[in-house]
């Protein structure tokens, strides 16, 4: 389910997890059904977890930024040379 705040999401076994408006996606766009349908799967990361009331607290931008954060580390070295070496004139 889709609101102004954010997106809820069915977690399964009468968990609710709910990914903030702000954490929705590190991209910049107008509506969260621009980045997220209903029904849809989604991955991201854990922020918080609310035991008493069964709820969970997801970030995909998050998640997005670790995996852009992990690829540079992996690929930042070509042949000894840092990426930002190559662009230089």
């Amino acid at each position: 389910k889709i609101v102004e705040a954010g997106a809820y999401v069915d977690l399964g076994e009468e968990v609710e997890g709910f990914i903030p408006y702000s954490e929705i996606s590190s991209e910049k766009f107008n509506t969260p059904e621009e980045v997220i349908q209903v029904g849809e799967a989604v991955e991201g990361i854990i922020t918080v977890v609310d035991s008493k009331e069964k709820r969970i607290q997801i970030s995909i931008s998050q998640l997005e930024r670790e995996l852009q954060r992990s690829a540079q580390q992996k690929y930042s070295k070509v042949h000894g040379t840092s990426l930002s070496q190559l662009f230089e004139p």
